[in-house]
């Protein structure tokens, strides 16, 4: 597609017309006039900004993320740059340590509130994506310092405080949320997760049934099982395990339980709302005089049952976490165990 920039236009004007195109939806036209725009004032950082985020809005995110470490190099103080490029390394690209460093010194990029609130709130992202919540919740109070009547920040410090399994704290982050915003479905949504957990499930579901009813497409009801429902799907999801697996599962032990332990979860490091856990010595790294604690397999009900919308989805969301946690018995890691059919 030809560049729209005429030979006359400056470069201010040059940002106006992609302005235009970008709010209208219109990326393939935006990135054109970027590219041209771009070739002609080279050295122009809010240029390279405006092409790094065309790029990102069509989902080219590593093309983006080097026009935004272009922008930054030409300006060091241009800060929405240096938000965008952490929100593309910890958000799609999956950089946690490059975004904070991007954002090392919010006080330092940003005088406006609401900038300094944002980079606080992407920190807390890369933090929580390290498998650090209690770091999160110190950015995301940072953030509500800032914009203390942001609902989405006090929605996302509460999802936080989940994570770091300060369940007294997130209600009372929620409550501060839905007085902030009473419409917001993922107050609800959160809410219903820490009530669940607290055991007051009739309280939950009408948490649910609220976030369903304000986003319908995004929230839902949970279906659930009886234990025994349960239980039978994952025998189901062994049987379906192909031989030469299923024997290495004779001396391994396969429990279901509700939810991690609060002190699982903190001694394994791991999410509260996790799916399955293997513990334990893979097969492919145990001695051979046998002294390693038999192998465990955990499926987590309850979370399970919270990330499935029908009866027909659980049932696959099973299996695939069976076959998940097998493969990590078997030695196989993530790519290899997604290659050989286990996730």
């Amino acid at each position: 597609m030809p560049s729209r920039i005429r030979k006359k236009e400056s470069a201010a004007e040059a940002l106006e017309a992609f302005d235009r195109l970008y709010q209208e939806g219109d990326l393939e036209g935006a990135l054109a006039l970027s590219n041209g725009a771009r070739r002609r004032y080279p050295e122009d950082a809010a240029l390279l900004h405006a092409h790094g985020l065309a790029l990102w809005g069509l989902g080219k995110f590593q093309q983006a993320t080097e026009s935004m470490q272009q922008a930054i190099e030409r300006d060091p103080a241009l800060g929405e740059a240096h938000l965008d490029l952490a929100a593309l390394l910890v958000d799609h690209l999956g950089y946690p340590d490059d975004a904070l460093e991007v954002l090392r010194s919010p006080r330092r990029l940003f005088s406006e509130p609401t900038y300094r609130a944002a980079a606080h709130s992407l920190r807390g992202r890369a933090w929580l994506f390290k498998e650090d919540p209690h770091a999160a919740v110190k950015e995301l109070r940072k953030a509500r310092r800032h914009q203390p009547d942001d609902a989405d920040l006090a929605t996302e410090l509460a999802g936080m405080q989940l994570e770091a399994l300060d369940l007294d704290g997130a209600a009372r982050t929620l409550a501060e949320a839905g007085e902030l915003d009473a419409e917001q479905a993922q107050t609800h949504w959160l809410r219903a997760l820490v009530l669940d957990r607290r055991g007051q499930h009739e309280q939950a579901v009408e948490a649910f049934q609220e976030a369903a009813r304000l986003a319908p497409e995004d929230c839902f009801v949970p279906e659930r099982f009886t234990d025994e429902e349960f239980e039978r799907h994952v025998e189901t999801a062994l049987a379906g395990i192909p031989d030469r697996f299923r024997r290495h599962l004779k001396n391994a032990e396969l429990a279901v339980e509700a939810y991690p332990s609060d002190q699982l979860a903190r001694d394994q490091g791991i999410s509260p709302l996790i799916l399955g856990l293997f513990l334990g010595t893979p097969l492919t790294d145990r001695s051979f005089d046998h002294a390693d604690l038999p192998p465990r397999i955990l499926i987590f009900q309850r979370n399970l049952e919270n990330v499935c919308r029908t009866r027909q989805e659980l049932v696959h969301e099973i299996g695939i976490t069976v076959r998940h946690e097998i493969g990590h018995l078997l030695g196989m890691d993530e790519e290899a165990v997604h290659d050989a059919g286990h996730g």
